[in-house]
């Protein structure tokens, strides 16, 4: 099995785990002048405001609780920090939120509301880069699973799952505009896309759920 067809498998396992938290965002569909329609994707909508819940959600809620056990860690700036607080909080381990010094006081905030509890913003480094590197050694010297923002398989497939319901919706795109940042959000989208166009298993005609 190539990597291509790895990740969309993993996309399939994980829409089975990302809507028990939260609900597909809606796709809101507008008339172009020109004619044709635009679609959005209202991930604004979304149980963080983002898409980001997605991946730390899938990602933690695959592990087994001896994994858990410890806590987890990860490095933000916003939103995927929150998407980790609100998952942690939601699955009952504890979460580490490292932070750099620049992050906005409304981002650090937010991301200790959806925790609750289980979250714990530390706040240090003048970079993402700084807080990255510190969390990591926090993983490493107390055992802690590290949740990556972008480059880790269950958290692209988490992401992924936007492709899913962008491609069982009752109007198929021509063509889908993605962001791209680290790539995860991008490469599992488009994989998911494209693999269900294919009709790769017929997995394209599952249902999401209501």
């Amino acid at each position: 099995m190539g990597q291509i067809d790895t990740l969309f498998q993993e996309v399939m396992q994980a829409r089975m785990r990302v809507y028990r938290m939260g609900k597909p965002a809606p796709i809101e569909e507008y008339a172009r002048p020109e004619g044709g329609k635009l679609l959005l994707k209202r991930e604004d909508l979304s149980p963080i405001h983002a898409y980001k819940w997605r991946g730390a959600y899938n990602m933690i809620a695959a592990q087994p609780a001896e994994v858990l056990r410890n806590g987890v860690v990860t490095a933000s700036a916003g939103n995927h920090g929150q998407g980790v607080a609100l998952a942690a909080a939601r699955i009952g381990c504890k979460a580490y939120i490292y932070m750099p010094n620049t992050v906005a006081r409304m981002k650090a905030n937010e991301v200790a509301r959806l925790g609750g509890e289980f979250a714990e913003v530390v706040i240090t480094g003048d970079s993402y880069d700084d807080a990255s590197a510190a969390a990591k050694a926090a993983a490493h010297e107390r055992g802690m699973l590290y949740i990556p923002a972008y480059d880790n398989l269950l958290v692209m497939a988490g992401q992924g799952t936007i492709g899913d319901e962008i491609m069982v919706h009752s109007t198929k795109p021509d063509v889908v505009f993605l962001q791209i940042g680290g790539g995860g959000l991008a490469g599992s989208v488009a994989c998911a896309c494209v693999s269900l166009v294919k009709g790769v298993q017929g997995t394209g005609k599952l249902p999401l759920p209501a």
